[in-house]
């Protein structure tokens, strides 16, 4: 354990003094600058929340008498420390200057970030060394993670199986198949998307994949027995990208201008792509098959008891703690805040049918204030309990707006918009190689879900800014809800 004393103040350019805390002996400039590598990498792979990432290093930086500068922008870390080393007096300082950028995919890990939350606050606190946080920090990075590769991808095909039951109107009879192509996406998301090439394309394969699928099994018998809307919207819902949109607009509205517009492009290219191949997929099975179903709408399902719906929650919220590797621990909670956030949804879809995002905003308010006053007066990590929580508004906002069905309206649009001879031969007039209502019907897909998204994600930022003031009204050093450590 370092014997740490402090020694002074520092200054930043705006002025704010901030506590320089040192150990008798100085650890060596290498040590600590390759601690705040190595906790930028960490905190990016296990998905802390972007619009704190720079003040994590800041704090960490000038808790370690390094004059650091940090600047976040999707992916890429860039890291100034200005070398001046606070000795005893002016004789013991340095200066000089040297960057280093830290270039790490982004990811979500619950349970190793709230692990690494307690190395990041010793280190802070001066209880252990740089270089023992820099190999504890290690550790956590090359720790197999708390749920294998099986029981993520079991965890997939439960999502898709829970998620139908409350937001896109499936019915006991189509649990069975959703559970099959949930498989089949939580497989191309875990497993092949770790094989370079098909990561490339899988925002267009993986929708295109199980849309023709979930045609293909809607259309049994005429489609008369299962329900091949709710089999094509389940199987992609966790593969939406809702949490990062509202992390672009947590960035945005922090004044994180930069890499909160590029992670909002990135969200809505990625939503174009599921969209474009949600409608290919199901017109490519309809080119195969002339008689496949077209039903937008489940037969039966509003005969199904209220009940049935929050069960449907209940079960959804667990399987995200899975996938999220939320801790054993939290996950009650995090299934009891992520219950409250979709009974305000629904009891709000009640009252504004025609404009899911203004319940949207109530539902996320009510989660963003059980998140800080569970900062407040608990000890853990906030976003691990609210994050399942948040996610849980995807699917019903999108439910509301039938954005995803738009796929299966351009595809219909395709398939009906070709004309084909006595011999089932397409016929090409010579005049265009490309049919008018084939633009149209993709323009129109691809404007719906992508607007659907980010409409989602403003209503959802708003809704956790407003939790933010309305428990911290006069601000506070421990943040809450997504902003906590």
């Amino acid at each position: 354990m370092s014997n740490i004393s402090k020694i002074g103040f520092g200054q930043e350019e705006d002025g704010k003094g901030f506590e320089i805390t040192t150990s008798e002996q100085l650890e060596s400039k290498e040590n600590r600058h390759e601690y705040l590598l190595r906790l930028a990498r960490a905190l990016i792979v296990f998905g802390a929340p972007p619009h704190r990432l720079e003040e994590y290093l800041t704090e960490s930086s000038a808790a370690l008498a390094i004059r650091g500068q940090f600047m976040y922008i999707f992916g890429f870390m860039v890291c100034s420390f200005d070398e001046i080393l606070y000795g005893y007096d002016a004789r013991h300082t340095e200066s000089g200057a040297e960057v280093k950028i830290v270039r790490q995919s982004e990811g979500v890990d619950m349970d190793k970030l709230d692990d690494l939350r307690h190395v990041f606050k010793q280190v802070k606190a001066g209880e252990i060394s740089c270089a023992e946080g820099t190999e504890k920090v290690n550790l956590l990075i090359t720790r197999k993670p708390q749920n294998n590769t099986v029981v993520m991808i079991i965890g997939y095909g439960f999502a898709s199986v829970c998620v139908g039951t409350f937001a896109f109107e499936s019915r006991p009879i189509d649990l069975p198949m959703q559970f099959l192509l949930g498989i089949v996406t939580g497989t191309l998301h875990v497993v092949v998307t770790r094989y370079v090439p098909f990561s490339i394309v899988f925002e267009v394969m993986c929708p295109l994949i199980t849309s023709f699928l979930a045609r293909a099994i809607g259309s049994i018998n005429g489609g008369n027995i299962f329900c091949f809307s709710a089999l094509a919207q389940t199987a992609i819902v966790l593969i939406l990208p809702g949490y990062v949109i509202m992390m672009a607009m947590l960035e945005l509205q922090s004044k994180k201008v930069a890499s909160g517009a590029i992670r909002v492009v990135q969200a809505f290219l990625y939503t174009m792509f599921l969209a474009l191949g949600i409608a290919v997929g199901t017109a490519l099975y309809g080119i195969l098959d002339r008689n496949a179903s077209s039903a937008t709408r489940c037969p039966g399902a509003s005969l199904l008891p209220v009940y049935y719906r929050f069960i449907g929650a209940t079960c959804f919220s667990l399987a995200l703690s899975v996938t999220m590797q939320v801790k054993w621990r939290q996950c009650p909670l995090a299934v009891a805040i992520a219950l409250l956030g979709f009974a305000v949804n629904y009891l709000g879809s009640l009252a504004f049918p025609r404009t899911p995002q203004v319940f949207n905003v109530i539902a996320s308010f009510a989660i963003g204030v059980c998140g800080n006053l569970y900062s407040r007066f608990g000890n853990g990590l906030t976003v691990g309990i609210v994050m399942p929580a948040l996610t849980i508004q995807v699917p019903s906002a999108f439910a509301a707006s039938a954005a995803l069905l738009s796929g299966l309206n351009a595809a219909d649009t395709i398939h009906n918009a070709t004309e084909f001879n006595s011999n089932g031969a397409p016929i090409n007039n010579g005049t265009s190689q490309v049919d008018p209502v084939y633009h149209a019907s993709l323009d129109r897909v691809v404007y719906t879900v992508g607007i659907s998204m980010i409409e989602l994600g403003v209503a959802i930022a708003i809704g956790l800014f407003l939790a933010n003031m309305a428990v911290y009204p006069f601000g506070t050093k421990k943040r809450g809800g997504l902003y906590g450590h």
